[in-house]
């Protein structure tokens, strides 16, 4: 058994780990963008997170930080283009619970990061930010596609500030 076990981790590190046994994240297609909850699926519009150590990017944008990204990140959204993505049945949702309503602090050591995978304790999160249309939002979220289906939404704390 464990001259097995050794085979096999000598063919995953010469062929690379990536070949043997991929999680569902490294499958998904990491995607960036504005979104709405609703009924039939994850309403969402791609953008462009440009963050101050891309500086080709900000040179061929214009962007002056002052102006464009006083907090080291521009979000781009120049195409506007809404699509309606599904649910997966096991989607999981991680955000930041500022309000401590799903969260004991105490117990987490000051870590304000939930994960769940009940979109009724996100939409709570979410508060009113999920009634203003997708064309209006400014907070993006990262999400992750597989299968044509939200497998994971993350909310990161720098872009709600």
């Amino acid at each position: 058994m464990k001259k097995i076990s050794a085979m096999l981790l000598a063919v995953c590190m010469l062929f690379g780990v990536s070949a043997c046994g991929k999680t569902d994240d490294t499958q998904a297609e990491n995607r960036t963008g504005y979104i709405v909850v609703a009924e039939d699926g994850l309403h969402f519009d791609a953008v462009e997170i440009v963050t101050q150590d891309d500086t080709e990017r900000i040179k061929e944008l214009g962007l002056e930080q002052m102006r464009d990204y006083p907090n080291g990140f521009a979000i781009i959204n120049e195409e506007k283009q809404e699509e309606v993505l599904p649910f997966a049945d096991d989607v999981q949702i991680q955000f930041v619970d500022t309000a401590l309503e799903f969260i004991d602090v105490s117990e987490k050591d000051g870590n304000r990061v939930y994960q769940t995978n009940k979109i009724e304790e996100f939409l709570k999160h979410r508060g009113d930010f999920n009634d203003i249309p997708l064309t209006e939002q400014k907070v993006p979220y990262i999400i992750m596609v597989k299968d044509g289906k939200v497998v994971k939404i993350i909310e990161e704390l720098q872009y709600t500030m």
